[in-house]
């Protein structure tokens, strides 16, 4: 191994950073942005470098999880990266060494062959565990960009919510998201703590995104939210649900305000990326489906820009649990990010 050392990013390494990601990316990626850098690994982005030129990095992010009946952090994995003429030279395992090293279970969400050679070398019990799931809803089968897919169902869209229900949208955070959070986790075997200090990082003071958040309450009690965004290209938008907790009682009533919102806003499709139980009866019933052995197995998942390279969002993880029981969004790890193109 060549004279590689690793250290944390800092705000004084940002110049050779930028130069760095200009060798290695296109103009504009957002790994290049402080802002970015300094919101997504709040000072746990490993540099290294080979005397004084950056030649890789990778992140993590540890943050408190539900794991059954259990608090306990786990360290997000995020944005593996080596120079080329830099592979095969230690400069990975320089890097894992520090990322991976921790007793803390660990979890990926999106990788390549090569970041899971890495994951199995440094934890002895890493397990590939599937894809997150996909529900697709079609909201306007007329787009172009369906004309080679064979379309079978299209949402159910109401306008009236039962009687007693009320779901508006949230501006801005409110006490009682974090307090109900409490009272529902339960529902919930493995996912992450949606305390006040994750909801506000993740979705309320994003630096980039501006999310729309529906509060869903019966009676003037709430009962659920939902948290989406819009993705347009290529003249084609869609809304993106990427995180939902619940009472089962709100997942209709919340569910048909959200494609009743997705529709007025002109969204040609809207979708759900996840994993565990949850919801799916009702995805269903609301015109939704699931997109595994249909047409929709290989739409394109990432539309900033459209692109249809990697159709799905795989987890590998060492978490002491089954992955039937975790709840993942793409709101874990970086998989919900910033594209400047």
């Amino acid at each position: 191994m060549e004279n590689i050392k690793v250290s944390i990013y800092t705000k004084s390494d940002l110049p050779a950073f930028q130069e760095y990601i200009r060798q290695i990316a296109r103009p504009k990626y957002i790994m290049a942005d402080p802002a970015y850098l300094d919101w997504q690994f709040n000072q746990s982005l490993f540099i290294a470098r080979s005397g004084d030129k950056i030649v890789g990095h990778f992140g993590c992010l540890d943050l408190p999880y539900k794991i059954y009946d259990k608090t306990q952090p786990v360290r997000l994995i995020m944005n593996l990266f080596v120079m080329e003429e830099y592979r095969g030279t230690g400069v990975g395992k320089a890097l894992g060494e520090k990322v991976l090293g921790t007793d803390d279970p660990a979890v990926v969400s999106g990788y390549s062959d090569s970041g899971h050679r890495l994951f199995i070398r440094f934890r002895k019990n890493w397990k590939t565990v599937g894809n997150l799931d996909r529900y697709l809803a079609i909201l306007n089968e007329k787009h172009p960009l369906f004309a080679n897919y064979k379309i079978s169902q299209r949402a159910a869209i109401k306008s009236e919510l039962p009687a007693g229900w009320e779901v508006e949208a949230v501006a801005s955070f409110f006490p009682e998201l974090a307090d109900f959070w409490q009272k529902v986790r339960s529902q919930y075997p493995v996912t992450v703590e949606r305390t006040k200090e994750y909801l506000l990082w993740r979705f309320f003071n994003h630096p980039f995104f501006r999310y729309s958040v529906l509060a869903a309450k019966q009676n003037g009690v709430l009962k659920g939210y939902l948290i989406f965004r819009f993705e347009e290209d290529q003249n084609f938008k869609i809304a993106r649900i990427v995180d939902w907790i619940s009472e089962p009682e709100a997942e209709a009533p919340i569910l048909q305000k959200f494609l009743e919102v997705a529709s007025a806003a002109g969204a040609n499709m809207a979708d759900f990326v996840f994993s565990g139980n949850q919801y799916r009866k009702t995805l269903l019933a609301s015109g939704f489906f699931q997109d595994a052995g249909t047409d929709f197995e290989k739409f394109p998942i990432c539309f900033n820009p459209i692109s249809s390279k990697k159709p799905y969002v795989n987890i590998g993880f060492d978490l002491p649990v089954d992955f039937a029981d975790c709840f993942f969004t793409k709101a874990d790890a970086d998989q919900d990010r910033p594209n400047p193109h």
